[in-house]
């Protein structure tokens, strides 16, 4: 249903926490209820975060994510929506020093490093299905975040010593629980003791993590990083450079947010890809014929239908530096502005049929449109985006070469928020066999 812009933007009338909760519990049937009713631009309020502005329509949606950073900022948007992530992180930052931390530590995520990636990560995917059960349903979304948090940990921090992954993960972990929603725009209590006890909580698991990063920093500054291509290795060869010494918070809030930003959403991506693997028989059929002919196309293609069909990250957001007319609406400075990738996504006028699956439609023209922004847009767009197909490519062609997938239930899972990811409601529950079906 289309609205004329007609005066102010439309807004929801729910109460803040009726309106988190419903979010929290049905992300995609609420978005797309809410842009029914109220059109592709419509603003809510959340406990959290007070007013903000969502956006659904691909034009706007554009024009937001390219606006930075001479209309809108978008380190300052984060800091309001996941004060989780330190100050002293690249997704933080504005301006310059957000251009020259985004240019020191871009080339890990791209180029060697990859290359590195692509020659263990299938070791990695094999080691972590050897402990699959077969014949019994099991979640396959928490394996998944094993599986993705070890690469990014190699590509972040160069670890590959299985034990001291597995040691950090389980104190990510905890982190990500439900205290860390108090630092997260979807937290029910916008102030106040509750939310105040929660924090602390969250703080108190947060610093085992940082002892860990802090002891893996301070073996390798005993070393020479002159060879190294992870991200640490780049940020500390700039130390030797500069003769400087990073403090230990600013060092741990970069690599922090880097590993949780690249691990629970490419995490969420392969759940959302395992759970049509078991409900898309045709598409299950194309994958594994192409990839038995040494054919990556149809790959790429599912992957970006998944990426378009459930993009895991439920928002892009930015703080508008100045007033901007979208959609025929004119939006004030200071305006706390959620691009909703769904909503984009899901424009008959951006993708023909949104609600069918269909990766075919990535097969004549590979290159996204402009109404696919699963990465977002503009001088923000997502830094480890190259690094996140690539997993992807690797896990689904392992799990298609050792396993095989067959739905525990028919009904489709249905979509939950983890923090601010979308992930499968039941984890991805799926019956194991093998071998795959290209063995």
């Amino acid at each position: 249903m289309e609205h004329a812009p007609a005066g102010e933007v439309p807004a929801i009338r729910l109460p803040a926490l009726i309106q988190d909760v419903l979010l929290w519990r049905d992300p995609v049937g609420q978005l797309r209820g809410w842009a029914d009713r109220y059109g592709a631009v419509f603003t809510g309020n959340l406990p959290a975060t007070g007013p903000l502005l969502f956006v659904g329509d691909p034009t706007a949606a554009r024009e937001v994510l390219f606006s930075d950073p001479q209309g809108s900022r978008a380190g300052a948007a984060t800091a309001r929506v996941l004060p989780l992530l330190g100050s002293a992180c690249v997704l933080r930052q504005d301006g310059n020093a957000h251009k020259d931390r985004r240019r020191l530590i871009g080339s890990a995520f791209h180029g060697e490093n990859l290359r590195r990636l692509r020659s263990i990560g299938a070791g990695i995917a094999d080691r972590e299905m050897a402990t699959w059960p077969v014949g019994k349903p099991v979640a396959l979304l928490p394996h998944m975040q094993k599986v993705v948090f070890a690469m990014i940990t190699f590509v972040v921090l160069g670890l590959t010593d299985p034990w001291q992954v597995e040691r950090l993960h389980k104190t990510v972990l905890k982190m990500t629980g439900p205290s860390a929603l108090s630092k997260t725009w979807m937290f029910p209590m916008g102030d106040g003791p509750v939310r105040s006890k929660v924090q602390r909580r969250a703080q108190r698991r947060q610093s085992a993590t940082d002892e860990l990063l802090t002891r893996v920093v301070g073996n390798r500054r005993s070393g020479d990083p002159s060879g190294d291509t992870d991200v640490l290795g780049l940020l500390l060869r700039q130390e030797r450079a500069l003769g400087i010494r990073t403090h230990d918070t600013e060092m741990n809030e970069e690599l922090l947010a880097l590993l949780l930003a690249g691990y629970e959403t490419t995490a969420a991506a392969l759940g959302w890809a395992i759970e049509r693997l078991t409900r898309e028989p045709l598409a299950l059929t194309q994958l594994t014929e192409s990839l038995r002919e040494g054919d990556s196309t149809y790959l790429r293609a599912f992957i970006r239908e998944v990426l378009r069909w459930r993009p895991p990250v439920v928002d892009a957001v930015r703080e508008l530096t100045q007033p901007m007319n979208l959609a025929g609406y004119r939006i004030p400075e200071g305006a706390l502005v959620v691009v909703v990738p769904l909503l984009v996504h899901s424009r008959d006028d951006a993708c023909p049929s949104p609600d069918a699956f269909q990766p075919n439609r990535f097969l004549d023209d590979p290159r996204p449109g402009k109404g696919w922004i699963a990465f977002g847009g503009g001088r923000r767009h997502c830094l480890g985006s190259e690094l996140a197909m690539l997993q992807m490519e690797i896990v689904i062609t392992q799990m298609m070469n050792g396993v095989t997938f067959s739905p525990s239930k028919l009904r489709p899972e249905q979509a939950r928020l983890l923090g601010t990811v979308m992930v499968p409601s039941r984890g991805s529950i799926a019956v194991i066999s093998r071998p795959g079906p290209l063995a």
